[in-house]
């Protein structure tokens, strides 16, 4: 395909993908689930950043001021994006709108990008059309206001194309690339991430494994940049996992709350839509969506007519499809019962994200196998097929309204915990009361305070205890990280965070005189060796790389023989 075609059909594709946001251009904030909760997390985000931490892991503005660790276990990449785009001048709240903006229009030149290497530029825009207006994108976008599975619609087809590339062309420097971007993926939204990794590490196995007699170099080969993107994320996912035990998360996601989200067949098939309540789909679309239906059952029957041949790749592909769709109806409660690990992606529903991967790649097929040869027919065929697309989708391009609210609000007087409660620590309370707290307070006994400095993972007071002793309680929740010192003398073993009265926050006593207490959010065991082993695999990579560009020009250990 001549390169001025490409980028025709490109623009093409950019152009189109402009319409679904012009309900953006609108002053505020979109109304949505979730949208308020991302703001609030960003602007927290935002600010341990500019306190000096590099790995944001407490939200000291969060849950009336009592600070939350929200931030160790959700998502991080949206909100590094965000602090960059708020840093160059832009409000939280026109930040977050850019961020879904460019996301989604990203989204549909990566997969654009992909299909031309997989099937060539008609196929491919045909496929990137029913990427950008499959109906749960709209949900995902104006009505759960979901960012990070938003944006994560950007990485699945770039971590397929990096890892294309770096396959068909092994190198070094492509497979730094290709890893670099599967841990993107896992450190955008780690839910999506759980059942995209193996279906794409599958997917490559099956599409590479007949051509290439060498299976162990084969599947060593593709297996290295899962293997590597799974331990560059490490710093994120493993102490979010390992910790998750200190948490609600168990008591509120659970076998039993992801079984209530399980959908009927009907809501899958038949067009439908609705801004829904936050907590349940039943209010929402789960609609899989006209065209991928409608191409869906043409692949069938260009099987069944076998003017398609059923190859291992095709198969592959059907059986994750009808797989998925059978494990978001209330059909498959017993497998959910029985393997209880993968209710860690809090709803069943949210496969269609798996379906709307996989719906462009039986797209283009179709067009590729059953349409080669007649290009002349084909810009025709992409403008009417792009123009039914939008219109099909035209009334779910909006919100159901806008709220306004400023910086300020997010930073200071935003209240929640920025989740569903699921990261408070099982000490503590789901909810506190609709008040404000001061920042420390003196329980029993006679002290004078004085506020030194407090940041959100740093707490400095000099208190001067006049009574034989006196206890003390700081208004933050306690969280395995925070330590106390005591005139720089590490006393931590004394903080008490279990009083009925005061459940979560962290109390102390100290003797009569003079204290320098200082309160420090440090990193656990847990972390600091997650850390590591994520620098340790970064730097191999590096490494491996240098060495092998400097020094040893041949052989390139990972071309296949």
């Amino acid at each position: 395909m001549k390169k001025p075609t490409n980028v025709f059909l490109l623009l093409t594709i950019i152009i189109l993908s402009l319409i679904p946001l012009r309900s953006l251009l609108q002053p505020g904030m979109f109304n949505s689930h979730d949208g308020e909760i991302h703001i609030a997390r960003l602007a927290n985000f935002y600010e341990s950043l500019t306190q000096g931490n590099i790995f944001p892991r407490w939200g000291g503005n969060l849950n009336h001021g009592l600070g939350h660790p929200t931030l160790m276990f959700l998502y991080p990449l949206p909100n590094y994006f965000g602090s960059l785009i708020h840093f160059m001048g832009f409000s939280f709240v026109n930040t977050v709108k850019i961020l879904f903006a460019s996301s989604y229009v990203l989204s549909g030149i990566f997969m654009y990008l992909l299909l031309i290497v997989w099937f060539g530029a008609f196929p491919a825009a045909i496929g990137s059309l029913i990427y950008l207006f499959t109906p749960y994108r709209f949900v995902d976008f104006f009505v759960r206001g979901a960012l990070p599975e938003h944006m994560f619609f950007m990485f699945a087809p770039l971590a397929l194309l990096t890892t294309t590339i770096y396959i068909n062309k092994p190198s070094y420097l492509r497979l730094i690339c290709s890893s670099i971007v599967l841990s993107l993926c896992i450190l955008t939204h780690n839910a999506s991430a759980f059942f995209f990794y193996p279906f794409a590490l599958i997917l490559f196995l099956v599409k590479n494994w007949s051509d290439n007699p060498n299976k162990i170099k084969i599947f060593t080969k593709i297996f290295l940049p899962f293997l590597f993107g799974i331990i560059i994320s490490f710093f994120y996912w493993f102490p979010a996992l390992v910790e998750g035990k200190y948490t609600l998360r168990y008591l509120i996601i659970n076998k039993q709350s992801v079984v209530f989200q399980l959908t009927n067949l009907w809501q899958l098939v038949i067009p439908n839509w609705g801004f829904g309540d936050p907590q349940f789909a039943h209010g929402l679309s789960v609609q899989i969506g006209i065209i991928n239906l409608v191409v869906f059952a043409l692949l069938i029957y260009f099987l069944i007519r076998k003017k398609l041949k059923l190859n291992l790749l095709i198969l592959f592909l059907i059986i994750c499809y009808l797989f998925a769709i059978f494990l978001m109806i209330k059909l498959s409660k017993p497998v959910w019962l029985i393997l209880p690990i993968i209710y860690n992606i809090l709803y069943p529903w949210r496969l269609l994200v798996l379906l709307s991967i996989i719906s462009p790649i039986f797209g283009a097929i179709i067009i590729q196998k059953i349409f080669k040869n007649k290009y002349k027919f084909y810009v025709l065929f992409i403008f009417l097929f792009g123009i039914i697309s939008l219109l099909l989708t035209y009334s779910y391009q909006k919100p159901s309204g806008f709220f306004l609210k400023t910086d300020a609000y997010f930073l200071k007087e935003y209240v929640g915990t920025a989740d569903l409660g699921e990261s408070s620590p099982i000490w503590s309370t789901l909810t506190t009361d609709n008040k404000s707290y001061p920042t420390i307070a003196i329980l029993s006994g006679n002290a004078n305070i004085k506020l030194i400095d407090k940041l959100y993972e740093y707490h400095k007071y000099q208190i001067d205890v006049k009574t034989d002793k006196a206890r003390i309680i700081d208004y933050t929740l306690y969280f395995p990280g925070w330590d106390l010192f005591d005139n720089q003398q590490k006393i931590t073993n004394q903080i008490e965070f279990q009083d009925p009265e005061f459940r979560g926050l962290m109390t102390f006593w100290l003797p009569q005189g003079k204290h320098q207490i200082v309160l420090k959010f440090n990193n656990t065991r847990v972390r600091n060796y997650a850390a590591i082993i994520s620098l340790l695999g970064i730097s191999l990579l590096i490494v491996v790389f240098l060495v092998n560009k400097f020094y040893f020009k041949k052989p390139n250990l990972l071309k296949s023989s």
